[in-house]
């Protein structure tokens, strides 16, 4: 079975990244790389999602769809935004399901207006 070149560049990326990213078995690699391609991520743009701390392809296809970036992805965030009492990244928490899509855009708004 020949694999193509955008699945293969994307399997290479999530190893890069470990099983944070997809799983921790190869039929979780496998199932995490068809997803990102499925949603119409090239390896490059999976990599800029993996870099804000985005690990779902769902989660980055949201944002996308709100208008927000990679870059707007990866603000860290105290510990008061969204559920679970952490610092991380806005994708972070949004693909670990501790905060929704419509904090997360009023978050950025926020940032962007300079409060």
């Amino acid at each position: 079975m020949r694999t193509s070149p955008v699945l293969r560049d994307i399997a290479a990326v999530l190893r890069r990244y470990g099983p944070w990213a997809y799983g921790s078995t190869r039929r979780d690699l496998y199932r995490t790389t068809h997803r990102w391609a499925a949603a119409g991520f090239t390896p490059e743009e999976v990599e800029a999602w993996l870099k804000a701390g985005c690990f779902d392809p769902d989660t980055a296809q949201a944002f996308v769809a709100a208008g927000l970036t990679p870059t707007d992805a990866a603000q860290w965030t105290d510990e008061a935004v969204g559920m679970g009492g952490y610092q991380e990244t806005l994708g972070h928490k949004a693909a670990n399901g501790d905060l929704d899509l419509a904090e997360a855009i009023a978050y950025v708004q926020r940032l962007r207006e300079g409060q």
